[in-house]
């Protein structure tokens, strides 16, 4: 189930909506939000984010998400798409009682540092797998019942450590792979210029 994560970008919202035509998908109305669904909603905003309330949007991503669709995120830079998916992931994990793990591939080092690390200071399981991360001590983690909330890497490392995608087939196979989440969605190059294939093939 993955999720796609663009800024301000009409003209690739116009090709997403093609794109999921092509495809035959028919169910774009909006997920039905209950009033329990909603109050679970803002109980996390609030306690872990210390946010009030959801900007426009946010909500009615995050209920799609929860439904197990597969989401397209279109907001200006500073909309908050990224707290659609964090939300996700906390709520599942405490609903379920479950340790699943969401995939965040994002392209910049500086934005999976500061995600990562902004979710930490909240309180909140994240691990991101960058030069100088200590792999084989997060491929063991992942493999344990300690797994992460969260997982953010680039779409390079995703592509060429075999270890990792080991561990993810093995999370996968166990039934701990929650979701992956593609950041900065206009990186892949099928809806842009050709200069990050490894976005692209993340992206499959």
């Amino acid at each position: 189930m993955p999720i796609f994560l663009n800024s301000d970008d009409d003209a690739m919202w116009n090709t997403f909506r093609d794109f999921t035509l092509d495809l035959g998908v028919e169910d774009t109305a909006p997920a039905v939000i209950s009033d329990d669904q909603r109050a679970q909603y803002e109980e996390v905003l609030t306690r872990v984010f210390g946010i009030d309330k959801f900007r426009e949007n946010q909500l009615e991503a995050i209920a799609a998400t929860m439904a197990g669709r597969d989401t397209f995120i279109l907001m200006p830079t500073g909309g908050g798409k990224s707290l659609c998916y964090q939300l996700v992931a906390i709520l599942q994990n405490e609903q379920t009682h479950h340790a699943f793990v969401t995939i965040v591939v994002a392209p910049l080092l500086s934005l999976i540092r500061d995600q990562a690390r902004g979710l930490i200071a909240l309180g909140v399981d994240a691990v991101e797998l960058t030069p100088g991360s200590n792999s084989q001590a997060i491929n063991a983690r992942l493999r344990s019942d300690l797994r992460p909330a969260l997982l953010f890497l680039t779409p390079e490392r995703l592509q060429k450590d075999s270890t990792l995608y080991a561990t993810l087939h093995f999370l996968n196979q166990n039934g701990h792979l929650a979701r992956f989440v593609i950041d900065e969605a206009h990186c892949i190059s099928t809806w842009g210029p050709e200069f990050r294939g490894d976005v692209r093939n993340s992206s499959h």
